[in-house]
């Protein structure tokens, strides 16, 4: 007889395999830190600022969670971004603000010459009224008051009255007539001169620097007025 085969080893079935283990639901701080530095890009960097805080205390919640929360990535992700979005709108920030400030130059710059063209034609009608001179130097600005409708124009900046008197008249016209000028397109009538200066001068009363980018406010005998930058000073004719 041949042998009988063994029996079938019985099956052992043990409890089902417990899946691995997966960190919680991402970080609610996270996502946001993410979002807002998007967002920032769009709202000059503030929405940026509140990332960069939220993706650090997504972080440190993350790390103290032991794996029950999960986004560590997006949270490293939103602080970057944010990061990156604050800078640019700083750095729009800085351009707007400094965009700003020149343009307040270039209006109060316009405004100035404005009320320097008032006080040429005061000078004009000063000269045709006493034989054509011009006023006497040591008190031009009594002289002209009564010729301007605003005596402003006289004693400061437009916007700027606290400073004072900001413009000198040319001391080496004192006693002339508008004949006795021999170059009138190129001497100086009027100038910009430092606050507290006298009524009148000469070159020395010159600002360091001029107070625009455009240059010193220069009014000519002639009656024109100009920007005249630091380099071409020289071209100015101060002796009659």
């Amino acid at each position: 007889m041949m042998d009988q085969p063994p029996p079938p080893k019985a099956l052992t079935v043990g409890p089902p395999a417990t899946p691995a283990s997966r960190s919680g639901k991402a970080s609610v701080m996270a996502i946001l830190s993410l979002v807002l530095g998007i967002l920032g890009f769009f709202t000059a960097g503030l929405a940026g600022l509140v990332g960069i805080i939220l993706g650090s205390v997504a972080i440190v919640g993350i790390t103290r969670s032991a794996g029950r929360i999960g986004g560590r990535g997006l949270a490293i992700a939103g602080i970057a971004l944010s990061t990156v979005s604050l800078v640019v709108g700083l750095l729009l920030l800085g351009t707007f603000l400094s965009g700003i400030g020149v343009a307040r130059q270039v209006v109060v710059n316009v405004m100035s010459i404005s009320s320097l063209r008032q006080v040429s034609v005061a000078v004009r009608t000063y000269s045709t009224d006493y034989n054509d001179y011009l006023p006497r130097t040591a008190e031009w600005v009594g002289l002209l008051d009564a010729y301007l409708q605003e005596t402003g124009a006289l004693v400061s900046l437009p916007g700027e009255s606290e400073q004072g008197r900001a413009y000198a008249m040319n001391r080496l016209l004192d006693g002339l007539r508008y004949a006795d000028v021999s170059d009138p397109e190129r001497t100086v009538l009027f100038y910009e001169a430092q606050f507290g200066s006298p009524l009148a001068g000469g070159p020395e009363l010159l600002p360091a620097e001029p107070r625009y980018q455009q240059g010193y406010v220069i009014v000519f005998v002639d009656g024109h007025i100009e920007n005249v930058i630091p380099e071409a000073l020289d071209s100015l004719v101060w002796q009659p």
